[in-house]
């Protein structure tokens, strides 16, 4: 058994692959393995992967390369892969981004000497030339950093946590919806069934923000797209959390992200029918975001300015 096996998604990558698969074949733990889904790209990622495998022998052996036979979304080529995967741990990185090539080696020797079931560190966001660190984790014990992942404190992103391939093991886990906010919907049932948390506190993962992707595409048929499969995950979130969590911050948690993710429909909100829809999020819930102590102000803010159609106003003067 591998200690730790990485899944990596390929679809349009063919700019990016060949950095991103040389920064895992050199990573310093020999006892890795590698599981590459091809989800039906149409340009040449595998080639470039194939030919930049080439160079590394000795990791030939570690590499599985699974093809989808149809297009399937990015969630779904996540599940392929955990479904492939042998290791004792399991981690996640996308095709478009690297890591560091010491990450899986300090994050499996921080699990193995603690027993953590799940393992968190910091990393880079890339925006052009521009590199900003962010802080992974604040408080490692578990209630504290759901609470953090909950408000939006950090990151839901599955490509900086390693995660013992039991807790994936021990609950069958729900796929999410589409590719808008997957991440949430992963990574809430990953920390819940684990037990402990770890943190290495430095930045090992680069994640480069791609400006083609669908979460930047805008246009009223994008971002209803968009809002469609966020509202989808945070369907499974909500069942989830009333089935297996029991956190009193739960209730303000969920309405956090409805507020979050409905700031999606802020660029439509000067039409009748799309401001209708965004006041579905907080129909009956008014007084519970203005008097909790959890939700923060950003939160009542926006709300007061969609409800007062402050924000509505300005984008019609736009």
């Amino acid at each position: 058994m591998p200690k730790v096996s990485v899944i990596i998604p390929i679809y349009g990558v063919e700019k990016y692959i060949e950095r991103c698969s040389r920064s895992l074949f050199e990573q310093t733990l020999e006892d890795m393995e590698f599981v590459f889904v091809n989800d039906c790209t149409k340009d040449k990622s595998l080639e470039v992967l194939e030919h930049t495998l080439a160079d590394y022998p000795l990791r030939q052996s570690q590499v599985k390369i699974l093809n989808h036979e149809t297009n399937k979304g990015l969630p779904q080529a996540r599940m392929t892969g955990i479904a492939q995967a042998t290791g004792e741990y399991i981690a996640h990185c996308d095709s478009d981004d690297w890591v560091d090539v010491t990450m899986y080696e300090r994050l499996y020797n921080v699990a193995e000497k603690d027993g953590y079931d799940m393992v968190v560190s910091d990393y880079f966001i890339i925006r052009g030339n521009d590199m900003q660190k962010v802080t992974g984790c604040y408080m490692p014990q578990k209630e504290s950093f759901i609470h953090d992942l909950m408000f939006s404190k950090i990151s839901w992103a599955v490509w900086n946590k390693m995660v013992k391939r039991s807790i994936y093991d021990c609950k069958q886990l729900i796929c999410p919806k589409g590719s808008m906010s997957e991440d949430m919907v992963f990574t809430l049932q990953l920390a819940n069934t684990s037990q402990s948390i770890g943190y290495v506190e430095s930045p090992l993962y680069y994640y480069r923000v791609n400006e083609k992707s669908m979460t930047i595409q805008t246009g009223e048929e994008a971002i209803l797209k968009k809002y469609k499969q966020v509202c989808d995950n945070i369907d499974i979130i909500e069942k989830y959390s009333h089935q297996y969590m029991e956190y009193n911050f739960i209730k303000d948690g969920l309405l956090h992200i409805k507020i979050s993710q409905g700031s999606l429909l802020k660029p439509l909100l000067n039409q009748p029918k799309h401001y209708a829809l965004w006041k579905k999020i907080v129909r009956g819930h008014l007084m519970q975001i203005f008097m909790s102590s959890q939700l923060p102000v950003k939160d009542k803010t926006i709300v007061l300015l969609i409800i007062s159609r402050i924000i509505p106003y300005l984008i019609n003067q736009n």
